[in-house]
């Protein structure tokens, strides 16, 4: 996901940039992956079932472009049934 790497890079940068240990980049790397993967699993959920008054955006639209977390989920869910 495009945006687990921005993170993961932010995370990385810093920690570079600070002149941390190579164990340490990596760690911050790792967590900058888990939360910017989080983060665009809640904005797919904002996306689904939020509201565009309290979202501050158009939603309902990352469905036509994208196979985002919902999409990819349910199409597993499918196959459980």
């Amino acid at each position: 996901m495009k945006t687990a790497e921005l993170f993961a890079l932010s995370c990385e940068l810093s920690a570079f940039l600070s002149g941390a240990t190579n164990e340490t980049r990596a760690s911050l790397r790792q967590f900058g992956l888990s939360f910017g993967t989080a983060y665009q699993i809640y904005d797919d959920c904002i996306d689904l079932f939020g509201s565009e008054a309290a979202a501050g955006k158009s939603l309902g639209r990352t469905w036509r472009r994208k196979a985002d977390f919902a999409c990819i989920a349910g199409l597993g869910a499918r196959g459980r049934e």
